[in-house]
């Protein structure tokens, strides 16, 4: 009988080696071997029955080549210039991924400007009306003033 193939993963994050974390929850590995001119591609998909990707083990991007992945960015220009325009959902969305804001920080800034909730919650609270009013809404949200 022939021996079968196997793979094994060790998966890093942020420095620190989090295999045995992810090995219960890995539900496909997939691995794309790109031309030579174009980054390969990894693709890992994890269940999230305990709801650990909700919170502490939530990705937070760093600027690209600081050295800090892990502390994403507390400048919320973007993500106000964005909501004054008005955006799309996944614009929002990423915009918020590439923020220092948690998952559940998110879904409270998703919640109060989708286009059905917002002008009541502006017209309550005018301090957030304009792209400066954004950027405080932001900073409440993440200080815990706005649930």
């Amino acid at each position: 009988m022939a021996d079968s193939r196997r793979a094994f993963i060790k998966v890093e994050y942020d420095g620190k080696d989090i295999t045995d974390a992810l090995s219960e929850t890995v539900i496909s590995l997939e691995y794309v071997d790109k031309a030579s001119n174009e980054a390969d591609e990894l693709t890992l998909n994890c269940h999230d029955r305990e709801g650990n990707w909700h919170n502490e083990w939530y990705p937070k991007l760093g600027k690209e080549g600081d050295g800090s992945a892990g502390s994403g960015n507390s400048d919320y220009t973007e993500i106000a210039k964005a909501l004054q325009a008005g955006t799309s959902e996944a614009n929002l969305q990423r915009l918020i991924d590439e923020s220092d804001l948690t998952a559940e920080q998110g879904r409270v800034l998703q919640r109060v400007t989708a286009s059905g909730t917002w002008s009541q919650f502006a017209a309550q609270n005018p301090q957030y009306r304009g792209e400066s009013g954004k950027v405080k809404l932001v900073e409440d949200i993440k200080a815990g003033v706005i649930k």
